[in-house]
């Protein structure tokens, strides 16, 4: 068992109405992760993403490429402690 952690990650660009939450489900159903996406209100999407670390390091990569429709042009995130507090991955 590697060490598990939570991001969140606030990724800005052309990320609404391009697939790219669903996208980041996928990816995050493939790594095991655990959260959420939603879109904001300034067109950014956020995700809080909960997980082994190295999962979340390889979702976040994912998330910065995002899928072929979406133009990513920066991606923030911040660590926190697991909380445990999610079962599955949906978006909003």
């Amino acid at each position: 068992m590697g060490m598990k952690a939570r991001v969140e990650i606030n990724v800005n660009g052309l990320v609404q109405g391009v697939g790219y939450r669903a996208f980041a489900k996928r990816a995050a159903d493939r790594l095991q992760i655990f959260g959420l996406a939603e879109n904001m209100a300034d067109g950014s999407v956020r995700i809080i993403a909960e997980g082994e670390k190295e999962n979340l390091e390889e979702f976040i990569k994912e998330c910065s490429n995002g899928p072929s429709l979406s133009q990513v042009e920066s991606i923030s995130k911040k660590w926190y402690p697991y909380t445990g507090e999610f079962f599955n991955f949906e978006y909003f």
